[in-house]
């Protein structure tokens, strides 16, 4: 049975690998187990060794969670933590293959919380069971959770649950007791399936919030607010790196044309797919050749994700992901491995490859209309060139208007966006933008309302910008003298004002943003193609395996095992040679043995009936020596040793007993 279900670990170690993308650590791991057949040595692995062992899981353990919190967002940790416990747990299971009387020194690991001499302690240990269900854990622990997967998961505990059937049991009938398990935890399945897909739909804006993300990329639509939520955090969320004479600037995110109801959406977005080249180049524009570039370093968080796009984007390089679309109104949306994700932008700030105006963009809520012309008769822009409207209306915000984060109570009877244009002027660039896109568009002027970040905050210690979530923005972009340009009315203090709002250990937060980025990097480097580091470190990392193995398993060179200066008493378990159970050998023909659930004190204290005084007195003498003997790490003096022995071969004589010697066939049988 035990090689039965080692060989059914095999096969749950090789779905784990295929099913999480790890069947180079799996393959190492399976022929350990199934070597078994082969390797016919078997070792004797102490109490010392197996805590040496726990040592070392907890040690694979802590790197996994060190590299996993550095490498992956907060709220997928757990799941790639949980596929990465087959490799943790691995090297006990190895032990139990290989070892001899591995449960008695498994036990010992644990004898605190047993009493001694129970029954449940004897029971034999079988790590294989455990193993064998963490491996399937660990396999359902990815998204590729498929017909194929649940019919080989339920193959692989139909073939476990088989060989442990009662015998009385009908085979066909427990056939189909199976399948109808099966079937009805399928049905379950999916119910759950699609009730995690609904859970992440609803929950979606709060996971972005947490990794940064100011716009769903798979919904095309930002609701008032959004962004206003997302300034409280200090937290980095991308790097830009380029010429500081480009910046500050804006990187765009996505682009709506529809305002409704509090909400800006793209109407009829249409997402086309764009192909790289044979250089690795994605082409997004046939335009002038570009004047800048830049470089992004961002992370994809779940595979997927959406770019923060300058202006007038042309070329994009060094993108490594599997597919990228963009739609008309120039959002950009990927799908690739999650990491860091580094890409070079080629761009010109006065070229835009946006679509042309449709009639959404001059279109205007009936619930704005009021406000929209009350204040464009206001600004007298009748007459006036689209260059002076757009001057005018950025004048207009600057000397009349407010920033705050402040969300300011509007009457019953007006919109949000026009009681920030009639009444108290206060708002955050949400407003700004939405209000400048209908002010433009009531003056004629095609626009959209655009989200994405600002980048100014130059990191003297990363010598590149920084862009954290609170520098979320959203501004206007207006069609002015044939091509889209971006139009941003926020008052420009806005970023003074959250720059002093930032907790005093931002210093600290960004010290620790620096060190995670750092070592993120490197470790993505090291596993994207530098492997010749891989392979300069190797022959170390052999090296030490091989030392640990060997310690491990106790072997010596055969130096020290001819040296006459070692004891050969120190070949002898501890305290497995003590006289005393020779002394509790002649107890129990006496009919004074020890009862299962009776220590040695009180076995001792019962036994005062029985002996006398001078016996009892030398009974506990034996017993502390051979205390000391058997659990001490430092054993006992030489002269402390022979007092056992001596006191035991007294005790034995008291009792009557012929004294054999330690070569005697029956004392041997005893130890």
């Amino acid at each position: 049975m035990k090689r039965h279900v080692a060989s059914l670990c095999s096969l749950a170690l090789t779905l784990w690998g295929v099913q999480t993308g790890l069947l180079l650590c799996a393959i190492p791991m399976i022929l350990l187990l199934e070597g078994r057949h082969i390797i016919q040595q078997r070792w004797d692995v102490p109490v010392q060794d197996l805590k040496r062992l726990a040592q070392l899981c907890g040690l694979i353990f802590a790197l996994f969670l060190v590299f996993l919190f550095i490498t992956q967002p907060s709220f997928s940790l757990i799941y790639r933590l949980l596929q990465w416990l087959p490799i943790c747990v691995f090297p006990f299971v190895a032990a139990q293959t290989y070892a001899t009387h591995f449960s008695a020194s498994f036990r010992s690991l644990f004898t605190r919380f047993y009493a001694p001499r129970t029954k449940l302690r004897q029971k034999p240990i079988n790590l294989y069971y455990p193993y064998f269900a963490l491996c399937l854990v660990a396999a359902s622990a990815t998204n590729w959770n498929g017909p194929i997967f649940y019919g080989v998961t339920v193959g692989l505990i139909a073939i476990l649950l088989w060989s442990r059937r009662p015998q009385h049991s009908t085979p066909v009938l427990w056939i189909c007791l199976i399948v109808l398990a099966s079937s009805l935890g399928f049905v379950g399945h999916l119910q759950l399936h699609q009730l995690q897909a609904k859970l992440e739909q609803q929950t979606a804006p709060w996971l972005n919030s947490l990794t940064g993300e100011s716009v769903d990329p798979y919904q095309s639509i930002t609701q008032m607010g959004s962004i206003g939520s997302l300034k409280q955090s200090n937290a980095v969320v991308f790097r830009v790196a380029g010429d500081r004479n480009s910046f500050p600037l804006l990187l765009r995110e996505a682009t709506y044309n529809k305002y409704g109801a509090g909400s800006w959406v793209a109407l009829q977005s249409k997402f086309r797919r764009i192909r790289t080249s044979a250089k690795g180049i994605w082409k997004l524009s046939n335009a002038a050749p570009p004047s800048d570039s830049m470089t992004v370093t961002a992370r994809l968080s779940g595979g997927k994700g959406i770019l923060r796009l300058p202006d007038g984007t042309a070329e994009i390089s060094q993108l490594q992901v599997k597919q990228l679309e963009q739609n008309q109104y120039g959002t950009a949306k990927v799908i690739g491995k999650s990491g860091l994700l580094r890409y070079q932008i080629q761009f010109n700030p006065a070229q835009s490859e946006d679509a042309a105006p449709t009639d959404a963009d001059l279109q205007i809520p009936k619930t704005e209309q009021a406000a929209v012309e009350q204040t464009l008769q206001t600004l007298n822009t009748a007459g006036k060139s689209e260059t002076e409207v757009v001057n005018q209306i950025s004048a207009f915000f600057q000397r009349d208007f407010e920033y705050s984060l402040e969300f300011s109570k509007s009457q019953k009877s007006q919109t949000p966006l026009s009681a920030f244009l009639l009444d108290h002027r206060s708002g955050h660039c949400e407003y700004f933008a939405s209000a400048t896109t209908l002010l433009l568009r009531g003056a004629g002027i095609p626009a959209r309302y655009a989200v994405g970040y600002s980048v100014h905050e130059f990191s003297p210690l990363e010598q590149q910008y920084v862009v954290r979530s609170r520098n979320a923005h959203a501004w206007a972009m207006a069609y002015i003298n044939g091509h889209w340009q971006s139009v941003d009315t926020t008052p420009p203090d806005w970023t003074a004002q959250e720059d002093a709002a930032a907790s005093p250990l931002q210093v600290l937060s960004d010290w620790w943003s620096f060190l995670r980025f750092q070592l993120s990097n490197g470790l993505q480097q090291l596993t994207q193609g530098k492997i010749w580091i891989g392979v300069a470190i190797a022959p170390f990392i052999l090296f030490l395996f091989w030392k640990w193995v060997r310690k491990f398993f106790g072997l010596r060179s055969r130096s020290k095992e001819t040296t006459p200066s070692t004891p050969i008493a120190q070949t002898v378990r501890a305290g497995i040679d003590s006289e005393f159970y020779q002394v509790e050998k002649r107890l129990n023909e006496l009919n004074l043995q020890r009862a299962e659930s009776e220590s040695l004190q009180q076995w001792i204290k019962r036994l005062q009936v029985h002996l006398t005084a001078q016996q009892l007195e030398t009974l506990q003498q034996i017993k502390k020596l051979h205390y000391r003997y058997r659990f001490d790490p430092q054993g006992l003096e030489p002269t402390d040793r022979e007092t056992l022995r001596s006191l035991s071969y007294l005790l034995l004589d008291q009792l009557k007993i012929e004294f054999a010697g330690p070569q005697d066939p029956s004392i041997k049988n005893a130890l």
